[in-house]
């Protein structure tokens, strides 16, 4: 799909492959610069934290809390795309462009990072007697009923 580059003085067509979005782990937001990682409020990673009911957040003002909190308090939800061809399209890590009404950054060859949140939510998945997974990222409502319907309907306005 053709995503507009915004960062660059002339505006110009990009072909860039978006083939889904997450949210990042605790290693792809240690590599964030920390201008990304400090925001208006505190948003959740996908990576599960210790003990294994709590999930992990970057605070307001930057910092990974890897030890991760109870996943029944409300966080951001900031996503990344997944991209497939950035190597192949005329931008480069750095650039910003718009995808659905969101601007994202892009921070590796395969991943664009969301500069505003899509919403708060909570993780909300349990299963009695599945205490290992109940903070689990793919099978979380995040993922199901915030990140996933938050890019089929971005992907419907591109």
């Amino acid at each position: 799909m053709k995503v507009k580059n915004i960062s660059r003085i002339i505006a110009e067509e990009a072909e860039l492959e978006i083939t889904g979005a997450t949210l990042l782990t605790v290693e792809e937001a240690k590599k964030l610069p920390s201008r990304l990682r400090v925001y208006k409020n505190w948003w959740w990673l996908k990576t599960q934290g210790y003990p294994s009911w709590n999930a992990t957040l970057v605070t307001k003002f930057g910092y990974i809390n890897d030890i991760g909190v109870d996943i029944g308090m409300d966080g951001t939800v900031r996503p990344a795309l997944e991209i497939s061809n950035l190597k192949s399209s005329n931008l480069k890590i750095g650039d910003t462009f718009e995808f659905g009404c969101g601007r994202f950054e892009i921070i590796s060859d395969n991943r664009a990072f969301c500069l505003e949140d899509i919403g708060e939510s909570h993780f909300n998945h349990y299963i009695e007697g599945e205490l290992d997974d109940f903070n689990d990222y793919e099978k979380s409502d995040i993922k199901k009923k915030i990140v996933d319907e938050w890019f089929n309907w971005s992907a419907k306005l591109c």
